[in-house]
């Protein structure tokens, strides 16, 4: 088994995987995201709940806004959205599988991994969902950091995560679920380099889950 350590140093911060892939000299595919299968009935429930509330806070309030669900396995998010009458809808995953599902269904998608949304140009969306996926990524801060640089300057990011206090591995696929303490400090080291504040407030659903709001101050 190997393992890899990487400790980046202060002006790495700004850098994306390939940036960090060609400075180590690391291969393109040598860290990948993990998966699951989505619990539909679950995640339902859930998107039922977090969809109106994120909706709300938006200030456009047109059909056409575009949006993106990071992690979208067979796009349940997209399709509630598309029932609601949003038509500009985007997935993402790093399985194949689930982009050719959503894409039969009508809506757009990338295969590629959180962590690297390098083929999507800055400032593109105005709300992205991430829901139960950063858990899985190989670097929750460069997941964020990537939503971050390809969302509106108005816009929302919405991140759901197991409520950490309550969440074990279970699923044999999480590699950090994160604490409200860690993702200030993630938070905090993107404003060093953007020079632009992000803040958030969340919600927390009982005890399974909590859903970060993050907006520009």
């Amino acid at each position: 088994m190997i393992v890899l350590l990487m400790v980046l140093e202060i002006g790495e911060y700004n850098m994306n995987l390939d940036q960090i892939y060609n400075k180590y000299k690391l291969k393109s595919n040598y860290i990948l995201s993990d998966t699951y299968e989505e619990q539909e009935e679950f995640h339902r429930t859930s998107i039922k709940k977090i969809i109106p509330l994120s909706l709300s806070m938006l200030p456009q309030k047109n059909m056409d806004i575009s949006i993106i669900d990071i992690g979208c396995a067979n796009g349940f998010c997209l399709d509630e959205l598309h029932t609601l009458g949003y038509t500009n809808l985007t997935g993402v995953s790093i399985v194949k599988k689930e982009i050719e599902i959503i894409k039969k269904k009508g809506h757009n998608g990338y295969i590629l991994d959180m962590v690297n949304l390098s083929k999507i140009k800055d400032n593109k969306y105005n709300l992205i969902y991430s829901r139960h996926s950063l858990e899985h990524a190989i670097s929750p801060w460069l997941a964020i950091n990537e939503m971050l640089r390809i969302l509106k300057k108005d816009g929302l990011l919405v991140i759901t995560i197991p409520y950490s206090t309550f969440v074990s591995n279970s699923a044999g696929t999480h590699y950090l679920v994160p604490t409200d303490i860690q993702m200030q400090a993630m938070l905090s080291k993107i404003n060093v380099q953007s020079k632009t504040l992000f803040t958030y407030n969340k919600i927390e659903d009982t005890f399974s889950e909590t859903t970060y709001f993050i907006k520009e101050s």
